[in-house]
């Protein structure tokens, strides 16, 4: 997107509220799919970084002028993540991006017909997987007159809004979170698979909403580079003379591929069969990482030493027992008791897998 719309995307979203925005470019393309990030700066006002090549029609700028423009009219600060785990982060992004926009569209209802194409027609999802649940619940949150036939969404729907359909029932953030908490736990117990690395918020207009939560610094860095820096001389490097120093290499984190193939599967406990939800992947799997040792005080042959006894691993976990309980299925015992079934035999009961791991091949005591 060339310079002039950045521009326009700023005046636009200062004139709906006064709320001052500044668009910049991130430094590093983030690849398809990749959203704006939402900062606050030195002086308090917000800075939307979108991503290189983020390309936007007149259109979508307006969409996304307006979309930031209600988070820094209507939302609120930004909060922990403690006690939240990454699906009911993502259902706190998805709920107070539909709280800001429907108090928007309150004061400018024009806005829906902007927001709107990138929630119906091709832009729509019909999946049953958890980011399909949220791309269709914000369809329905931002159009309470759309209807969709998941319980579920009808369900978000009737605690989002009041009684009357159309009036909304979460006045803040700490209400956005709550919900979020509790429609989370139903994920769980609807077994939907979840990769936070992965997931990007469904609407291109919208932002990733990392600007809802606090810095944490237990998380990995973000991969999304704002800006390039200068390093400063010498970072990086240990100090010389520091034989206690635990060098440690940086690994690039895996990306997640996109799998070969998508099945439907036949889920047991619904007694139905869910689409595009059995994924085939045939890239090799990555190299284990190799655990990091720390030789703080050890020195000379005893380092070299404890160097070499951590590359010594234990035997891998074998195949394990059979068992007539557990969490997993024997595939052995499965192939059996299928033959024993045709074969009119009675099978053996037992086609849980009970793992088992040998203990590490020797023990060393540094004297």
């Amino acid at each position: 997107m060339s310079t002039d719309t950045d521009g326009v995307i700023a005046t636009v979203a200062q004139a709906l509220w006064g709320q001052p925005l500044r668009v910049e470019r991130m430094a590093q393309a983030r690849g398809e799919g990749a959203r704006g990030v939402i900062t606050v700066d030195a002086d308090q006002a917000r800075v939307l970084h979108l991503p290189p090549e983020h390309a936007t029609a007149p259109g979508g700028a307006l969409a996304l002028a307006s979309h930031a423009a209600a988070h820094a009219r209507f939302g609120g600060g930004p909060q922990s993540r403690a006690g939240l785990k990454p699906v009911q982060q993502a259902l706190c992004g998805v709920l107070e991006d539909a709280r800001v926009e429907w108090l928007a569209l309150q004061e400018l209802p024009g806005l829906r017909a902007v927001w709107w194409p990138y929630h119906a027609g091709p832009a729509a999802r019909r999946g049953s997987g958890f980011e399909d649940l949220l791309a269709r619940l914000s369809a329905c949150l931002l159009d309470p007159a759309h209807v969709d036939p998941h319980p579920w969404i009808a369900r978000v729907k009737a605690l989002f809004f009041a009684a009357d359909g159309h009036t909304l029932a979460l006045c803040s953030a700490d209400e956005v979170r709550r919900l979020a908490s509790v429609l989370g736990h139903d994920i769980g117990q609807m077994r939907l698979p979840f990769n936070a690395r992965t997931y990007a918020v469904h609407a291109a207009y919208r932002d990733d909403n990392s600007h809802l939560w606090l810095p944490d610094d237990s998380l990995p860095p973000s991969d999304a580079v704002l800006a390039l820096a200068a390093a400063p001389p010498g970072a990086g490097e240990a100090p010389e003379g520091d034989a206690s120093a635990v060098v440690q290499v940086s690994e690039p984190e895996p990306v997640g591929a996109a799998p070969a193939a998508v099945y439907a599967e036949w889920d047991h406990r619904i007694r139905r069969y869910r689409a595009d939800w059995c994924s085939v992947y045939t890239d090799p799997p990555p190299p284990p990482r190799a655990k990091r040792l720390d030789t703080t005080g050890l020195q000379g042959p005893a380092r070299r030493l404890a160097t070499r006894l951590a590359g010594v691993r234990g035997r891998p976990e074998r195949g394990g027992a059979r068992a007539p309980t557990g969490e997993q299925l024997h595939h052995g015992a499965l192939v059996d008791a299928r033959l024993d079934q045709r074969a009119g035999r009675p099978p053996d009961p037992r086609i849980y897998h009970r793992p088992h791991r040998p203990g590490p091949p020797l023990a060393v005591l540094l004297l």
